[in-house]
């Protein structure tokens, strides 16, 4: 029989343990009838992920202004209207609590800046070899 490991927490499961669960069984019904308690499992991973995706999406709204700023003169007009938009589409969601919509958001903000981060990579790389011989490498 497939076996389900669960993990010590102090107020539902707080020894933790290993239950086997027969084949075509739900994992809740094989966890209830093991006198685990899973009734706030499914907030607990929603709550998990929301606080994942904000951390990242503000992450990520930090990281994409300090390389405008630092290197703005890689974009083009279009390309700096679209990143704006896309961080002013995620600011809005991240006080939220859909963290889909937030991942999606953070999503496209990435996707508007590969080309730019590609870009800001090149001119590293440039500056890095400015002066040098291939021969010295």
């Amino acid at each position: 029989m497939p076996k389900i490991k669960v993990l010590p927490h102090a107020s539902l499961c707080p020894q933790g343990g290993e239950i086997e669960a027969e084949p075509g069984k739900s994992i809740c019904d094989a966890l209830l009838e093991n006198h685990i308690d899973i009734e706030h499992a499914r907030e607990d991973m929603h709550a998990r992920a929301l606080a994942e995706h904000r951390v990242e999406g503000q992450r990520l709204i930090d990281a994409t202004r300090s390389a405008m700023q630092t290197d703005s003169r890689l974009l083009s007009p279009s390309e700096l209207e679209l990143i704006k938009e896309r961080i002013a589409a995620l600011e809005k969601l991240l006080p939220t609590t859909d963290h889909r919509a937030i991942k999606q958001a953070a999503d496209a903000l990435n996707r508007a800046t590969e080309d730019f981060a590609g870009r800001r990579m090149d001119e590293g790389i440039k500056r890095a070899l400015a002066g040098r011989k291939i021969s010295s490498l």
